[in-house]
């Protein structure tokens, strides 16, 4: 005989496989979300100047991963006894090489001891070093640790040094705010793009589990990632993208801004900023102790408002902001949706920049490769947004409050009214 569940017994059963759903589903589309960063990233080094070489990428690994990992195994050897006035440029090779993504090139870095060549490099102090040199070093840490989560295992000997050299960008930060000439302004953004690559190997290594989850919070990288959230978010909020200033205008129907739809390089506030998002919110995923002393941050809840709120955002900011809010709304303690909502205020600004983002969505459409593209940066940043949205509006505390929210009288920007 088949046995009958009580009604509200069935219904909690339906609800808990309902947040379970979600749960996976904010885990599945995040880790999608990761792979597309950690080869944006690697086609970054190719184009940034990191990475130096005569050739392409596409040379490169026309070469056959043998001759590169070849060519790997004899940069690690000169990299053991090279002078300091030659580092930057072995790094930068280094680093060229890595950004291939090809298994048996890093497989030859990691077997050579490269990671901990790179740990003393990192430990000796910034005086000693050619300048980048710091930069390229982590920049080639984290390339190991996107390959694989055994590469990325095989990094940790070096987080202490890495959490050490996070810790000092961070501090010189604080001593570059505030200044006015153009020096200052040129040490900053360079402090900045330091502190933004120290970041960006432990937002790889966290996002590939729990065992390195735990590995870089009991190393503290976890409160100076905060403290590097913080000392940017402000800032980065209060900067405007030409590209998404354009994309509303071409949805109101101004099609002379088509040509302003491509973007340019983010500020390096906004870089850094969302850097340092990308790796918390790696840090915090499922994980709901973290989120915990997370969402206690009233400073962070504020930051995170602003940028929702600002009418146009760079995306990969407000897609940084977007992530971060679906995790801690995604966990099992039903008290981070309340910090998130009714203390930090983040439900308006959530709806308004989810209904604008799909609002550009709505009206990019055609053929031409430049619209292509914006709809796409548009798409991506509309899916975490909708994410968090509804993880908010499935907790039964908080359903109507959306629903009010969604029919409050605001003022709404021009684009969306026309």
């Amino acid at each position: 005989m088949k046995r009958r569940t009580a009604p509200k017994a069935q219904d909690q059963y339906n609800e808990e496989a309902t947040i379970g759903r979600r749960r996976q589903n904010v885990r599945f589309e995040s880790s999608r979300q990761r792979d597309v960063n950690l080869r944006g990233r690697r086609l970054q080094v190719e184009l940034s100047g990191v990475g130096a070489s005569q050739l392409s990428q596409a040379a490169l690994v026309s070469l056959g991963p043998d001759v590169l990992a070849e060519r790997v195994k004899k940069l690690v050897v000169t990299l053991q006894t090279a002078p300091p006035i030659e580092l930057l440029g072995l790094l930068q090779q280094l680093t060229t090489l890595l950004s291939t993504g090809l298994h048996e090139v890093v497989e030859a870095a990691v077997t050579g001891q490269v990671v901990s060549l790179i740990a003393a490099i990192l430990q000796q102090r910034d005086s000693q070093l050619p300048a980048g040199s710091t930069r390229a070093a982590a920049c080639a840490l984290e390339l190991v640790a996107s390959a694989s989560v055994t590469a990325a295992l095989a990094v940790r000997p070096a987080v202490a040094a890495l959490t050490s050299q996070l810790t000092a960008a961070v501090a010189e930060l604080g001593s570059a705010a505030g200044g006015t000439t153009t020096t200052v302004a040129v040490d900053r953004d360079a402090a900045l793009l330091d502190a933004a690559q120290m970041a960006a190997p432990f937002g790889v290594m966290a996002g590939w589990g729990y065992e390195l989850q735990d590995c870089l919070t009991e190393a503290g990288a976890g409160p100076v990632l905060l403290q590097l959230l913080l000392a940017t978010i402000e800032c980065a909020a209060d900067r405007a993208s030409p590209a998404v200033d354009a994309v509303a205008q071409v949805a109101a129907g101004d099609a002379t801004q088509l040509a302003l739809l491509q973007p340019g390089p983010d500020p390096p506030e906004v870089h850094c900023c969302s850097t340092a998002l990308w790796a918390v919110g790696m840090l915090i995923r499922d994980r709901g102790d973290a989120v915990a002393s997370l969402v206690a941050q009233p400073a962070l809840l504020a930051g995170l408002r602003r940028v929702l709120l600002a009418p146009t955002p760079y995306p990969e900011l407000l897609r940084g902001v977007a992530w971060l809010v679906a995790f801690c709304s995604s966990v099992d303690w039903p008290a981070a949706i309340k910090h998130l909502v009714d203390d930090g205020g983040l439900l308006p600004g959530l709806l308004l920049s989810s209904v604008r983002f799909a609002h550009y969505a709505a009206t990019l459409n055609g053929n031409d490769p430049i619209l292509e593209e914006a709809a796409q940066a548009v798409q991506r940043t509309l899916l975490p947004l909708l994410l968090a949205a509804a993880n908010i509006a499935a907790d039964p505390d908080h359903t109507l409050l959306v629903l009010a929210e969604l029919h409050a009288p605001r003022p709404l920007t021009p684009e969306l009214t026309a």
